[in-house]
């Protein structure tokens, strides 16, 4: 029998290196790498936050459309997923500059998701919300409806419709909608098993999700299929990698998977793991290296050139803010 197939490697240099008792882990930076603050919240002087005094701000996504970067968060008045939920958005022309949040769903149709944005074969942008469920605190295994709006080029938003599991009081499905260009572009995303598998456990997928979800795998406590991020390697093996560092494969396109395994040189932890081909056809993976905290810190980056093996272990954000206000799971 033949040793199951490690689908992910980091080189052990820079592994071995690491010392989590420091914020940045002791690791070397990253060279040309600039972190800027894209919202800061302030309870006390509201008018330069979010308008409310909100504090809680997490689930963020991150989009380009129509040669502005559009960023989307979550945010509850202090604890993480305790209602009253609201979804913003902010846009910037540099990176560096960013407008004031603006609510990128009404608030009664406001839950957090794994993924706000898509552009669609036909060049619609859309937005996407949780269906909220009910009042009580948001738990991922009650978030079965997907509702959707348009980003117009001009930033207009469009109606809110639902796009997956109807719920009674909601939006009607997006059939409903008159211009057949959107009904096409909500099609395609409803159909979009990669899209759709990001949410925590597959739950928008129902029979269609991988059937890992059914039996995960735990480490920690975290179970297998939380946050997943998708890229091919050069060789067309099209990888999924979830929180913790659980890693699966897909040789037909997202049909069928191999079992979920930890690549014993991928030491991740309980943050969103992001990996991509870059656009000078490298690879890259950029995660928080521990296991055992929700601290998610340091923020690191490896980089390869076939997206299956990775190297080069380097810091992107080193930093441990002190905690300015309280909250659960801050």
């Amino acid at each position: 029998m033949t040793a199951p197939e490690t689908p992910v490697r980091v080189l052990a240099a820079g592994v071995f290196s690491l010392d989590l008792q420091l914020a940045d882990g002791g690791l070397k930076r990253l060279a040309g790498v600039h972190n800027f603050q894209v919202f800061r919240a302030s309870r006390w002087m509201p008018e330069t936050a979010d308008g409310d005094g909100w504090t809680y701000a997490h689930h963020m996504d991150l989009a380009v459309w129509k040669g502005r970067l559009c960023a989307a968060w979550a945010m509850t008045p202090q604890d993480e997923d305790v209602p009253p939920c609201k979804l913003v958005y902010a846009t910037s022309s540099d990176g560096i500059h960013w407008s004031a949040p603006a609510d990128l769903f009404p608030r009664e149709h406001a839950w957090p998701c794994r993924f706000y944005f898509y552009r669609a074969t036909n060049g619609r942008m859309l937005a996407f919300s949780a269906a909220p469920a009910h009042d009580r605190s948001v738990n991922e295994t009650e978030k079965k409806s997907l509702l959707v709006r348009e980003i117009f080029p001009d930033y207009r938003l469009g109606e809110v419709f639902t796009l997956l599991n109807l719920l009674p009081d909601r939006p009607a499905l997006f059939t409903a909608a008159r211009d057949p260009d959107f009904v096409e572009a909500c099609r395609e995303a409803a159909d979009h098993r990669l899209l759709l598998e990001q949410q925590d456990y597959g739950r928008f997928l129902g029979d269609r999700r991988m059937p890992w979800h059914d039996n995960p795998t735990k480490l920690h406590g975290w179970a297998f299929g939380k946050a997943f991020c998708f890229y091919h390697r050069a060789d067309g093996v099209l990888v999924g990698i979830s929180k913790m560092g659980f890693v699966t494969l897909s040789r037909d396109g997202g049909k069928t998977w191999s079992e979920p395994v930890l690549p014993p040189t991928l030491t991740a932890g309980s943050g969103k793991i992001w990996g991509q081909r870059t656009a000078d056809g490298r690879f890259a993976l950029v995660y928080n290296p521990d296991p055992a905290r929700v601290c998610r810190h340091p923020l690191v980056l490896v980089h390869g050139d076939d997206g299956h093996e990775f190297r080069d272990l380097r810091v992107v954000h080193g930093e441990m803010p002190a905690q300015r206000y309280p909250g659960s799971h801050k």
